[in-house]
């Protein structure tokens, strides 16, 4: 039982990173719009997601929503996830948030 649980968790997460991966193409191809759906279908999968929390603030940003980009920041920056992407995330939520503070 509890290695089906894991499997369903690591799909769950598999499944997000697969989603977070085509909305980061889409994003370069500057089809924001696009990219924000796969990051929120992401985050459905995955809410501890950072890089995705990040990736939909920018999308929202540039769409011009800017209190919900500066939530989404937010919510990654508070992240408590440990790894390199997560870690990277968090200190540029950080960033951009001191940033918007000072406008």
């Amino acid at each position: 039982m509890q290695s089906n649980t894991l499997d369903i968790v690591t799909l769950k997460i598999d499944r997000a990173q697969e989603c977070l991966d085509r909305g980061l193409i889409l994003a370069m191809f500057g089809d924001n719009e696009a990219a924000a759906r796969f990051y929120r279908k992401a985050l459905l999968l995955d809410n501890s997601n950072a890089l995705a929390h990040y990736m939909l603030g920018l999308a929202l940003m540039d769409d011009g929503e800017a209190n919900d980009a500066l939530q989404e920041w937010r919510v990654a920056a508070s992240s408590h996830c440990s790894d390199s992407r997560t870690e990277w995330a968090r200190t540029e939520c950080a960033k951009l948030l001191n940033e918007y503070r000072t406008l």
